[in-house]
């Protein structure tokens, strides 16, 4: 090959390189024009994605009847932006925007859904599953050592709750826990408690020993008996009356749950195992509807029974140990008294 022809092949090889680098450089320009020449004025088309919906909770510990915020200001959308935030909640109605509040009515598990829409049209559906207790209003401390049982006074003023620990007494308490007096005696392992129907005396009930105890409220005892079938396993645990009847109704706590209900000659009527929990702890009875309020310390809920009917609701809460508890359905209230943490909660009757 001649000087001249390495000379021209040199050139044509870095002419060759040259064009290659700016036809990668500029292929958006070069491959419009082979395929017949572009508008300069064109962009290249968008290509539109879903957005990613995502929200938060204001709370880890969500109960009825108390505003929670719901915030999906954390959805986001890469090539636009989010126009739309529905909110779905079972059995409720939607409701709309970044961040909205929401009341629950009803307790248990439920699903919250955040919907997202861009302003492409598409969307995205992100949910979490909530569970719902009822609502603690208040609490109080109590002076009282392993407070058990729990009953509205006679007269609807104050609170009866004992003492499960040996030698415990019974305790006539505020709406707030404060001790206004308590009584001259001395029980083995009390476990229950409720106002008499003739406004002068109590009824306890004795666990272990398996037996119904009435006393005055001077602390004396005016009669007791001791019940067949209810010591073995868990023994006796809640004790309430029926005031039109007269009628004492007993709950035994497991091994098996026995229901009782005795005239007031203490005479059993009925006797019948229940199952409807892993333990029962607490009862009282709720003349405005004719039902029993049950509660379970293991399961930690409140039961809503009828006698006859059987279980009509349950509705969840988060005191552990809730060893009795007193409805006062004139205000709307219920208190619940824990064992372990010696505290009275004061809730909303559902």
């Amino acid at each position: 090959m001649s000087g001249t022809q390495e000379y021209c092949c040199t050139i044509y090889l870095k002419s060759l390189e040259t064009l290659i680098k700016c036809f990668l450089k500029f292929r958006f320009v070069f491959i419009p024009l082979l395929l017949g020449g572009c508008d300069p004025e064109s962009k290249p088309e968008r290509i539109n994605s879903s957005p990613i919906a995502k929200f938060n909770i204001s709370t880890d510990l969500p109960e009825i009847g108390i505003p929670i915020t719901f915030d999906g200001s954390s959805s986001s959308d890469s090539e636009g932006y989010v126009t739309e935030y529905q909110w779905i909640f079972e059995n409720e109605d939607s409701q709309m925007g970044v961040s909205i509040k929401h009341i629950f009515t009803k307790t248990g598990r439920q699903t919250v859904s955040l919907v997202v829409t861009d302003d492409g049209g598409l969307s995205d559906t992100s949910s979490q599953d909530l569970f719902l207790s009822l609502a603690i209003l208040a609490e109080y401390p109590l002076s009282i050592t392993s407070p058990s049982g729990l009953s509205l006074s006679y007269d609807k003023q104050s609170l009866w709750t004992v003492s499960d620990k040996p030698g415990g007494g019974v305790y006539n308490i505020d709406f707030e826990g404060h001790l206004i007096k308590s009584l001259d005696y001395s029980g083995a392992d009390l476990e229950g408690v409720a106002s008499a129907t003739d406004g002068g005396s109590l009824w306890i009930v004795e666990e272990f020993l398996g037996t119904i105890i009435q006393i005055d409220t001077a602390g004396i005892v005016l009669r007791s008996v001791e019940l067949s079938g209810v010591r073995d396993g868990g023994g006796l645990e809640g004790v309430t009356v029926n005031p039109n009847n007269g009628d004492i109704l007993l709950l035994k706590e497991k091994d098996p749950g026995i229901f009782l209900r005795l005239n007031d000659q203490l005479e059993v009527l009925l006797y019948k195992q229940i199952a409807f929990a892993n333990d029962f702890s607490g009862m009282d009875y709720d003349a405005s509807q004719d039902i029993l309020w049950i509660i379970s310390d293991q399961d930690k809920i409140l039961i809503k029974y009828k006698i006859g009917d059987g279980v009509i609701d349950e509705y969840p809460f988060r005191i552990n140990k809730a060893e009795g508890l007193a409805v006062f359905p004139d205000k709307n209230i219920l208190f619940i008294v824990s064992d372990d943490a010696k505290r009275l909660y004061r809730l909303t009757l559902p």
